[in-house]
């Protein structure tokens, strides 16, 4: 069975997210194990909203890109989900904020294995 980890720390790049003007961020772990992949991810520093919501959106190496709802208030989440299995080949992430159909980027970061400029990765989400 094939085990694989990878860690990404999402560093804050809009701004008006955040609580009382500290800097937001994340940190998503994403592990694959036996054919079953599982996301965490900890949001930190999120102020909620009260319309539109928060999404995560993890981008493959082949560029495929996978979407998760965060709600009003980002915090925490785990999902199982269908990930290609060797994820150590890398990824991105980002965590956008959605009003009116229109995403807005607040944090963002790719790793070793996967780099994506920001602004492509902005054009695959509001493509989405």
């Amino acid at each position: 069975m094939n085990y694989g980890k990878k860690v990404l720390v999402l560093s804050q790049v809009g701004e008006g997210f955040s609580l009382a003007q500290k800097r937001l961020s994340a940190i998503l772990r994403i592990e694959s194990d036996g054919g079953v992949t599982t996301l965490y991810l900890s949001a930190i520093n999120f102020k909620p909203v009260s319309e539109g919501k928060f999404i995560l959106s993890v981008m493959d190496k082949k560029k495929k890109l996978y979407t998760f709802s965060l709600g009003k208030r980002p915090s925490s989440l785990t999902r199982e989900f269908d990930f290609p299995r060797d994820i150590t080949e890398g990824f991105a992430a980002g965590i956008s904020f959605v009003s009116e159909g229109i995403p807005t980027l607040a944090a963002f970061s790719d790793c070793d294995g996967f780099k994506i400029d920001k602004s492509d990765f902005k054009k695959a989400v509001n493509a989405k």
